[in-house]
């Protein structure tokens, strides 16, 4: 991906963000008076103007202008929540493992493992491009505490919406990050663990669910799923046919701004 390509992630987060109602609206919080002058340059039409990073980077200091002006680092990585979390400051070095997952350990003895996030504005394009080793690539990083280097593939969403939302610890509102482990297709045959892992994501024909799994009829090829929420008029429990299921992740990791849980 090269820069303007990563201009263009960005200002899909800004306004998947709600910082800017459209890309019109984003233009003229950056300094474009013009009806179309920020149009030309996220179309290539018109050079990339030198302050263009910096000013993006002021509308959230959650993104990365290094990320933009070079494609290293993480997207989405600020040092201000880096800090509050005790993740590292993004200077250590990458290590990668036979899975092809990323890590980087700190000076102090903490590991991390860099996943990748799909964030609100990817939900769709994650549905077409969920095999795309490509696609994956270019998704922004979350990164996760580990004590091992991990085994496995794993992917993390944004949480939207409050189905798993009924009010005690257990639940996952909007806009916690939940780190899922990829289950592959032929464990689907056997029951899946629903008693070891609480929460799956099930990134199905129709969209990505985040849901409790009740039950697995091997014999039939389908799950039995339902919400936290307890407004089951809004939330129903659902029947859904493996057949029509791309994915199935067991979460392993919940993120909150505030805390981890």
């Amino acid at each position: 991906m090269d820069i303007l390509g990563r201009i263009k992630m960005v200002v899909s987060y800004l306004i998947a963000s709600k910082l800017a109602s459209s890309q019109q609206d984003l233009g003229f919080k950056l300094g474009y008076s013009t009806k179309g002058a920020f149009s030309n340059i996220l179309n290539g039409q018109v050079s990339i103007p030198k302050k263009l990073i910096q000013k993006i980077g002021s509308l959230d200091d959650r993104i990365n202008q290094h990320w933009i002006e070079t494609g290293e680092g993480l997207m989405l990585f600020s040092r201000s929540e880096a800090e509050e979390i005790g993740y590292p400051d993004g200077s250590e070095s990458v290590i990668k493992n036979k899975s092809g997952n990323e890590f980087i350990d700190t000076e102090k003895g903490n590991s991390f493992m860099l996943v990748p996030l799909v964030e609100y504005y990817a939900y769709g394009g994650y549905l077409s491009g969920w095999s795309d080793p490509d696609f994956i690539d270019d998704l922004p990083k979350h990164m996760i505490s580990v004590d091992v280097y991990n085994k496995g593939d794993y992917r993390a969403f944004r949480v939207r919406g409050e189905s798993m939302n009924d009010g005690t610890l257990e639940s996952i509102i909007e806009g916690d990050i939940i780190t899922g482990r990829i289950i592959e297709k032929p464990l689907w045959l056997s029951r899946f663990h629903i008693h070891q892992y609480k929460t799956f994501i099930i990134v199905h024909k129709d969209g990505v669910l985040v849901k409790r799994i009740k039950s697995h009829l091997v014999e039939d090829g389908k799950i039995i799923v339902g919400s936290l929420n307890p407004d089951k008029t809004i939330y129903p429990d659902q029947e859904i046919y493996l057949s029509d299921v791309y994915e199935m992740m067991n979460v392993v990791d919940l993120y909150r701004k505030t805390k981890f849980l």
